[in-house]
C-alpha cells in the first residue's frame, strides 16, 4: 500500500470539523495580517490613486475669471457654498492658461484659508503630478501660512522617499511662502492638519 502524499493528507485533513475551523482561523489571520499591512503601508496603493477634478461650470468659469481680472470681490467667495469652492479649485487646476489666474489663488485663500490648504494637501497626496505641479503654483500664489504645516509635511514625507526633485520644489514653495506671508494664521486655519 502506497504513503499518502502531503496533497492527500491535507485534502483529508480539511474534511474534517477540526480542519475547516483550523483553515478558517489561517484564512482569518492572513486576511488580519493583509488588512494592517495595508494600513501601515499606504505607499503601496498610492500609485493607483488620483484625484479627479470635475469640469466646471459656465458660471464658475465666469467668476473664477472676474476673480482673476480683479473684477468679482473676494467677499462673494465668503458665502460661496462648498460645492462652488471646490470647483473653482478645480477650474485653476484645469486651466489651459493659469498664468492668466495668477490672482485667483490669495483671493481664494482670502475667503476659505482652511478650505484651499485642504484641498492643496489633497492634490498633494492624490493627484497626478501635472496637478501636484498646479497645487504647488497655487499655493505659491495664494501665500497663506495656512497652507505652511501642509508644505512641510509634504516636503518631509518627499524626502523620506526619496524623491529628492521633487522636495525641493516644496522647499522653495514653503520658502516663498514663509517669506511673503507674516502674522498668526488667520481664518481659523490653525486647526488645519497636514495629515
Amino acid at each position: 500500500m502506497a504513503r499518502p502524499t502531503a496533497a492527500r493528507r491535507l485534502a483529508a485533513r480539511l474534511r474534517e470539523p477540526r480542519g475547516l475551523a483550523w483553515l478558517f482561523g489561517a484564512t482569518l489571520l492572513g486576511a488580519l495580517a493583509l488588512a494592517i499591512s495595508i494600513a501601515t503601508h499606504r505607499s503601496l496603493l498610492e500609485p493607483w490613486l488620483r484625484e479627479t477634478q470635475p469640469a466646471p461650470s459656465a458660471s464658475v468659469e465666469r467668476l473664477a475669471w472676474a476673480l482673476a481680472r480683479g473684477e468679482a470681490n473676494a467677499e462673494r467667495l465668503r458665502d460661496a457654498p462648498p460645492r462652488e469652492r471646490a470647483a473653482l479649485y478645480a477650474f485653476y487646476l484645469r486651466a489651459s492658461q493659469p498664468e492668466r489666474l495668477e490672482a485667483l489663488p490669495p483671493a481664494l485663500f482670502a475667503a476659505h484659508p482652511r478650505d484651499f490648504s485642504e484641498r492643496v494637501r489633497r492634490t498633494l497626496v492624490a493627484g497626478s503630478g501635472a496637478q501636484r505641479e498646479r497645487a504647488l503654483r497655487f499655493a505659491r500664489l495664494g501665500c497663506h501660512r495656512a497652507v505652511i504645516p501642509i508644505l512641510r509635511w509634504a516636503s518631509e514625507r518627499a524626502h523620506r522617499r526619496s524623491l529628492y526633485a521633487w522636495g525641493n520644489s516644496l522647499d522653495e514653495t514653503l520658502w516663498r511662502v514663509m517669506q511673503c506671508s507674516s502674522g498668526p494664521l488667520e481664518g481659523g486655519a490653525e486647526g488645519v492638519s497636514p495629515l
